[in-house]
């Protein structure tokens, strides 16, 4: 579950929100920004902006209504970006709008149920869910529209009439005026910078740099399952559990139940957590949980072949189900 307090949120001070995409550009509505070059983020001060598609309600093919912040300085977590397909219609989703008061930095939450696509295709219809949230008023102009299920963000809200409905840009529509946008999502992680010097330290076994990198990366992906899932990889310094202390293992232990909380069908995941089960409670006969192999098998070739690397626990049957790769 996304949280309320999210630092990925942008507040455009006296109109309407945005979300940080990538540590140097936010999205918002156009809208929001209106026709200045500039706007006034909080945190951020005073930022460019470049409107992509302007919204003009008596052109039907103007109805993209975006615009980029310039947000570089950002030093805030970054959206969590949905793959770019359609929100699934009936889905509940969570929307983030501006705070009532100066100084609330949490803003309001409401939710709402995926309707369907209005006749353009382009904006995607909302319905308020409860009475128990925030109406969806034009405070939420810009922000992020969240899948309750996922996480993830799928779109942006775009307009409202307070009470009955409102309506998102999907991300599809983002792209096809904005196609940077198109290498962040899905898995925002894979494309971050910092995570792919991370990867590079790993493979060469530099430990310890390499989980210094991944505490900047962990800032802005604290929703990724793989972001605990390579901090646990690496606390093992390339040792087997078995050649750790107990407080050692326990905090891996720690690290990759948070990897499963944001992502309970992780197989690989699931697959270093009973090797480090196997390697050091089974096989040094030391009370405590035993491995569940199920989804070994599903490991795909390159998290097993990493797994194996940095964890040569070869007598442990984990680690020979994996060699099969």
């Amino acid at each position: 579950m996304t949280s309320p307090d999210a630092s990925w949120r942008l507040v455009v001070e006296n109109a309407g929100c945005g979300f940080a995409v990538t540590p140097t550009q936010g999205l918002t509505c156009a809208h929001v920004v209106g026709t200045e070059p500039t706007c006034v983020v909080r945190s951020l001060g005073e930022r460019k902006v470049r409107v992509s598609s302007a919204y003009d309600p008596g052109d039907p093919g103007t109805r993209a209504d975006i615009a980029v912040i310039d947000i570089t300085g950002h030093t805030g977590a970054l959206a969590p970006m949905g793959p770019p397909s359609a929100p699934r219609i009936g889905s509940t989703v969570r929307l983030l709008g501006l705070p009532l008061r100066a100084g609330d930095d949490f803003g309001r939450w409401a939710r709402a149920r995926v309707a369907g696509a209005d006749p353009t295709g382009r904006w995607v219809q909302m319905d308020p869910l409860d009475a128990h949230t925030s109406p969806i008023d034009p405070g939420f102009s810009g922000g992020a529209v969240v899948e309750e299920e996922t996480g993830r963000v799928i779109g942006m809200v775009v307009a409202s009439l307070p009470g009955t409905a409102a309506w998102l840009i999907p991300l599809s529509t983002v792209i096809d005026h904005e196609p940077w946008v198109a290498a962040v999502t899905g898995d925002p992680l894979r494309t971050d910078p910092d995570f792919l010097r991370f990867l590079d330290q790993l493979r060469a076994g530099r430990y310890a740099e390499a989980l210094d990198t991944l505490r900047g990366v962990e800032v802005r992906h604290g929703t990724a399952s793989d972001t605990y899932y390579y901090w646990a990889l690496t606390m093992l310094g390339g040792r087997r559990p078995a050649q750790h202390s107990a407080v050692v293992v326990e905090a891996v232990e720690r690290v990759l139940n948070a990897a499963l909380r944001r992502d309970p069908r992780s197989p690989h995941a699931k697959a270093l957590l009973a090797l480090l089960f196997e390697d050091y409670y089974v096989r040094g006969h030391v009370p405590g949980p035993r491995p569940d192999l199920t989804g070994v098998g599903q490991v795909d070739t390159a998290h097993a072949d990493e797994i194996r690397r940095h964890v040569p626990a070869q007598e442990c049957r984990v680690w020979q189900l994996l060699h099969r790769y």
